[in-house]
């Protein structure tokens, strides 16, 4: 079973697709904003983490990302962003390489349809 960590400071959108995903048989585990995100990713290794970036503070997913990708046991952990404030950070986000040194697997804009969703995490999986 893939497990999948979802971080989010909207407990609304962490609920809701929370029951979709495991619908779907996916394990889950949840965060409300980043510290707690950095307390759980390393310990629970989820395949996936979909990240939001304005929680507790404006930046706080890209740096909760950050950190994640600095970590050597996390390297193939995929990273997707689904957040209402992607346009004002694409060139953040953007490219292998990035400005910020860590890069992204998916960057979407919230809102999303569910149905959207389950496709980009479906196929971001299978290359797991």
């Amino acid at each position: 079973m893939q497990k999948i960590a979802l971080v989010d400071d909207n407990a609304e959108f962490v609920a809701s697709n929370k029951d979709m995903l495991e619908a779907f048989g996916y394990e889950v585990i949840t965060a409300l904003n980043g510290e707690e995100a950095l307390r759980l990713i390393p310990a629970e290794k989820p395949d996936l983490v979909i990240l939001d970036i304005s929680m507790t503070y404006a930046t706080e997913g890209l740096d909760v990302a950050c950190k994640l990708r600095a970590d050597p046991a996390l390297q193939n952990m995929k990273i997707m962003i689904v957040s209402g404030v992607v346009s004002k950070y694409r060139p953040q986000l953007s490219g292998s390489s990035n400005a910020t040194g860590f890069q992204v697997e998916r960057i979407l804009e919230k809102p999303i349809d569910p149905p959207v969703l389950m496709a980009e995490i479906e196929k971001l999986l299978k290359s797991t």
